[in-house]
């Protein structure tokens, strides 16, 4: 009875493009720098045809999974998974004869047994392929299998690019099933094509069967899950039964008894390798990818190798690459960055599109010390020699090898793009980016609890404060005094900086300029002072001022305390008559430069005389008038300096002006003549306690100023004969004796 079989046509995309990156997405386009989606966790690694910083080629390992631009029923991308390299492509027993012009640099042993190279790999799908219908009873040669195998190997043959990657598999056509009454095992193999499924008998059992030799499989490699299905004592994991509806664990199941039953399969073929220069999969961000080698230790393959799908980059002779340096932004040649800066990468990359349309583009890749592959990233279409820039943002701090390549990009298909070779590497260092901090350092001499005063501790080259640079970032450092809002940072200079304007030292002073524009008598004024200092690494970096490299501050000159004294301290006493004269009262003040002292009258009868502010000269008003007055001497900043450097400070003195002394004399009545005393030797007036005369004062100084009482003080003038006499008061009047134990002799006294 014939058979119905339901076919499940799977659209192959037979045209296509080589991907230059590995799916990213191109976001936006400035002039020739494009955004590629190449960020996150992905999965990378280094081909047989890549050179890693030591010198060594890559390689591929075990567990490897890697794409293919085809995508199954369900629209998952076709990805193989790398089983064994070097494996041998294993036939039936028999004669068989190589044709060595077609397979170039493989070996046959006995059997025959045709080895590849290690860089070629027997692969199977990483991923179930399906679903595809079974009809009922014995599948035959042209079922729903076959027609999706073969429309797979029709897709692939007519893609270059995978096609080229795929070695030819030998087996005997003559145990390939022709007829319907063929056993599964025998009939599912289609060894014809390229890509097959696996004939059970001969090739997946070879290994860990009964057979001598042959594909060298284990179950490990080749187990899906535990449902996989048995056909006796052999294992045929290739019929992924994950999808059935009942499947017991380790249950035995004739494949020929599932009709009409969704079935999935793992194809498998062999692929050439060598000519990988490296793979990574998928970005998931628009920033630096970070790359993780894929893994795998024991156990099953299938289940337990971790990492992601990845796109080949194929070496392909049309891109070049020369790496010639790392440059900073001003242009010079560095080694060393602070993280997450910017530099351009010179180098020369022919510019061009490949047989698809796809532009080349310059890509960098990232390694560690250890040789091992960190970051990718695509940076801008290739435009031959000239600067590409790299943005280093996303890399941590530590020692790093550069190389680029020149890769064909295309994000609409999985296909393996072309690729240049692995450039030469440059090293590159990132470390933290520098940070300074100000602290201030007054000089002592400030007084009242003043970090800074005039005329005390801001003189001309006295240092304020000091710059600490922690961490050092990318030495020397070149600094720049700048304003904080107004010209007072113009006072301010970095000492121990080079002619420009660089140091290496991590302590630099900051100091008065001798030529500072507020200096006043070799100092700063009184004031308030403001500046910010910014610094740059020997990259330039950064180009925008952050807080951690541009400190700001402030601080606050005091005014600095004068000292003042009238040149003559005592109280000045002029009588009315030598008060007519002018005279002048003068004060001194201490410092003196920059200061000026002005005179005021505060208190007292001050109408009583006038005094210039200026000069300090003293004018009697007359009229007779006598008594006190207060003056005062005001010691401040000069107006015409505009300078506010001292609190204002003051002195004051008395000035008395006084009456003259009008006074009568009156001979004693035993004088011969009652205008001058005359007496005669023998007179007792002329003895001891004698008395000459009174004396009667008609005008004088009064005690209290102001005062309606007025007294009288009478002394004799010492000089000539006044040690012989003496005075006395009483009743106002003064009474003139000769002094006791004295007596005047015969004369004039």
């Amino acid at each position: 009875m014939q058979k119905k079989f339901i076919i499940i046509m799977i659209a192959l995309i037979s045209t296509f493009s080589i991907a230059l990156a590995c799916d990213y997405v191109q976001k936006t386009m400035k002039a020739s720098v494009a955004n590629y989606q190449s960020g996150g966790e992905v999965t990378g690694r280094i081909g047989y045809k890549g050179v890693l910083p030591d010198g060594t080629n890559g390689a591929m390992k075990k567990g490897d999974s890697i794409l293919f631009n085809e995508t199954s029923p369900e629209g998952d991308p076709l990805a193989w998974r790398l089983i064994q390299s070097g494996s041998s492509n294993a036939t039936n027993p028999g004669s068989y004869t190589l044709d060595s012009t077609v397979f170039q640099g493989f070996t046959i042993s006995s059997g025959p047994v045709i080895t590849y190279p290690s860089s070629t790999w027997h692969v199977m799908n990483s991923r179930a392929w399906g679903p595809v219908i079974w009809g009922t009873g014995i599948l035959y040669r042209d079922s729903n299998v076959r027609t999706v195998l073969d429309q797979l190997n029709s897709s692939v043959a007519n893609n270059v690019v995978e096609n080229s990657l795929i070695k030819d598999r030998l087996v005997y056509k003559n145990f390939r099933a022709e007829s319907t009454g063929a056993s599964i095992e025998n009939f599912i193999d289609y060894s014809e094509n390229r890509i097959f499924v696996y004939h059970s008998a001969y090739e997946l059992s070879w290994g860990y069967g009964s057979q001598p030799s042959g594909l060298g499989l284990t179950s490990a490699d080749i187990t899906v899950n535990n449902c996989d299905v048995y056909w006796g004592t052999i294992r045929f994991s290739t019929l992924d039964m994950q999808h059935m509806v009942t499947c017991a664990t380790g249950a035995y199941t004739d494949p020929r008894h599932n009709v009409n039953t969704s079935h999935y399969y793992r194809f498998g073929t062999f692929l050439d390798l060598s000519n990988v220069v490296f793979a990574v999969s998928k970005g998931t961000a628009n920033e630096i990818a970070k790359v993780k080698e894929p893994v795998f230790t024991t156990g099953d393959l299938m289940k337990n190798a971790v990492g992601e799908d990845m796109k080949l980059r194929i070496h392909d002779s049309a891109l070049t690459v020369n790496f010639n340096s790392i440059k900073n932004q001003t242009g010079n040649v560095v080694s060393k960055i602070i993280e997450n800066s910017t530099v351009k990468l010179n180098a020369d990359a022919n510019n061009g599109t490949d047989a698809r349309g796809n532009s080349y583009t310059l890509s960098v890749l990232v390694f560690n010390q250890s040789g091992e592959l960190k970051y990718y990233k695509p940076l801008e279409s290739a435009k031959g020699k000239g600067d590409y820039t790299f943005d280093t943002t996303g890399i941590p701090i530590g020692n790093y090898k550069i190389a680029i390549v020149n890769e064909a990009y295309s994000d609409s298909d999985n296909t393996p793009a072309g690729c240049s070779l692995i450039s030469d590497y440059k090293n590159l260092e990132i470390v933290k980016p520098h940070s300074i901090s100000y602290t201030a350092t007054p000089q002592s001499g400030a007084s009242g609890g003043n970090e800074y005063e005039f005329n005390k501790n801001v003189n001309a080259g006295q240092v304020i404060g000091k710059i600490t640079v922690n961490p050092q970032g990318v030495m020397p450092l070149t600094y720049t005094v700048e304003s904080d809002g107004d010209n007072t940072y113009q006072n301010f200079e970095i000492d121990g900086l080079n002619s420009q304007g660089s140091s290496n030292n991590t302590s630099l002073n900051v100091k008065i300029k001798n030529t500072a524009p507020d200096l006043s008598n070799g100092g700063l004024k009184a004031g308030t002072y403001k500046f910010c200092i910014n610094s740059v690494d020997a990259n330039g970096d950064p180009i925008v001022a952050t807080t951690d490299t541009k400190a700001c501050t402030s601080f606050t000159v005091a005014k600095s305390k004068l000292t003042v004294a009238f040149d003559d301290s005592n109280m000045t006493k002029k009588s009315m008559v030598d008060a007519a004269t002018a005279w002048s009262e003068t004060a001194t003040a201490n410092p003196s430069t920059g200061v000026k002292i002005t005179y005021s009258k505060t208190g007292g009868f001050s109408s009583l005389i006038e005094i210039d502010s200026e000069t300090g000269q003293v004018t009697y008003n007359g009229n007779n008038a006598f008594n006190k007055v207060t003056i005062r001497a005001t010691a401040d900043d000069d107006p015409s300096t505009g300078n506010d450097n001292y609190d204002p400070v003051y002195v004051e003195k008395e000035i008395i002006i006084y009456r003259g002394v009008n006074a009568t004399l009156t001979p004693d009545s035993a004088s011969s003549d009652t205008t001058t005393p005359t007496f005669t030797a023998s007179q007792t007036n002329v003895k001891g306690n004698g008395v000459i005369g009174t004396i009667q004062g008609t005008e004088g100084t009064p005690d209290i100023i102001g005062g309606t009482q007025t007294t009288y003080r009478y002394e004799i003038i010492n000089g000539q004969d006044s040690g012989m006499f003496q005075i006395t008061t009483s009743s106002y009047k003064g009474t003139i004796k000769v002094k006791a134990g004295s007596e005047l002799g015969v004369g004039s006294y």
